[in-house]
């Protein structure tokens, strides 16, 4: 447990030098915009359960910038008037939104992204993007699955967490305008450009020092349709979307293995709310990396994290629906592990109606245990 305690103390310390150091000399737009982007960051990561970062990041914006209005972070339409013409109650009668204000929802957007890269959160980067991309170096369409696929590969190969947004990229070379000479079919359409400031170029083809991004509107949304300096064919036309729920659907495991893997993780919980350490432990492999805090723990010494907790709690008729969202439990297939993990390995997901990361670090409200298949046995071997 002291272990854990160090390693989250030395992390918030050396975020808090380095912020410190770097902001000072900023005009105050750009104290502005840095600080829109750190809370963004800090967003994701809340959404995603991992409240020690995602606090962490928003008090560092409004150090960055106390006046920041978050507010203004926000990608939906908020007058009355847009929502009557949305449901067909009523008629356009203002003037088109001005450049200022298309802008400020893009460059909104476009942060979104970039916390979704440094969280290194697929499907919240997915969210950022049409049905399909097209990539222009390498003159090809990508669907939505195969970035996916893309994006597991480029998270377990090159490390973005706790990386801050101006280190991926410089945000002051950040420009947005209308993009000229597009076909009629991509709709309202604007050009992103920006400088990079790591070089991913290794790990991600496509990967340049000036990137640039075509972003167009989808409804009330917008959506990024193509990466790379250049324009695709006037004929192509993006793939439609697929709705959250149905993309969530689309990935689920097979039923057989889903299952298993679902009551495997139900009898470890309630195995470990009936302090009940060896079963527990037994639904663990010999060593657990524990991702967010990049380290391994032996089967041993995660069942003595297990024993410091319960040394000082009571969970006497709490069950394990008590604990969890039981409809948030989702499997699905990943590879992210394929290099070292050559078996089919698999994700669980799920959302906890308890915080416990005051006493079991990798304990947050949204979590992700890795399974694999030993000794006949589904087994958690990763935990983020």
């Amino acid at each position: 447990m002291k272990k854990f305690c160090l390693l989250q103390l030395c992390f918030i310390l050396l975020a808090e030098l380095a912020f410190a150091q770097f902001y000072k000399d900023l005009s105050q737009e750009k104290r502005k915009e840095l600080a829109e982007a750190y809370y963004l960051v800090g967003s994701q990561y809340l959404k995603t359960g991992k409240a020690t970062m995602g606090k962490g990041y928003q008090a560092l914006a409004y150090k960055i910038y106390p006046q920041l209005d978050t507010a203004m972070l926000s990608l939906e339409e908020t007058t009355p008037a847009a929502a009557l013409i949305a449901e067909g109650r009523g008629k356009i009668v203002a003037p088109p939104q001005s450049l200022e204000s298309v802008s400020r929802l893009i460059r909104a957007r476009f942060l979104q992204l970039i916390s979704a890269l440094v969280s290194e959160d697929v499907e919240a980067t997915l969210e950022t993007l049409d049905g399909s991309v097209y990539l222009t170096k390498a003159q090809r369409e990508v669907t939505q699955e195969e970035m996916r696929k893309e994006l597991e590969a480029f998270f377990a190969g090159a490390s973005l967490l706790g990386l801050a947004p101006s280190q991926v990229y410089d945000l002051n070379s950040l420009e947005i305008g209308p993009a000229a000479a597009v076909p009629p079919s991509w709709g309202d359409t604007y050009t992103i450009r920006i400088e990079a400031r790591q070089d991913f170029s290794q790990q991600v083809v496509i990967w340049e020092k000036e990137q640039q991004f075509l972003i167009h509107r989808i409804g009330r949304d917008w959506r990024i349709f193509a990466v790379g300096r250049g324009l695709p064919p006037a004929s192509w036309v993006p793939r439609q979307a697929q709705a959250p729920a149905a993309a969530k659907a689309a990935r689920e495991a097979p039923g057989a293995e889903s299952q298993s893997i679902k009551s495997s993780f139900m009898d470890c919980l309630d195995a470990f709310l009936k302090k009940d350490l060896n079963r527990a432990a037994g639904h663990f492999s010999r060593g657990v990396q524990i991702l967010r805090l990049n380290t391994t723990l032996s089967r041993e010494e995660l069942t003595s994290t297990f024993q410091g907790y319960f040394e000082d709690s009571d969970f006497s008729n709490i069950k394990p629906q008590d604990v969890l969202e039981p409809d948030s439990v989702f499997v699905e297939r990943t590879d992210k592990f394929k290099e070292v993990k050559p078996l089919p390995t698999y994700l669980l997901t799920v959302k906890t109606r308890l915080d416990l990361s005051d006493k079991i670090p990798f304990w947050t409200r949204f979590q992700e245990y890795y399974f694999i298949q030993e000794e006949d046995a589904w087994r958690i071997f990763a935990i983020f």
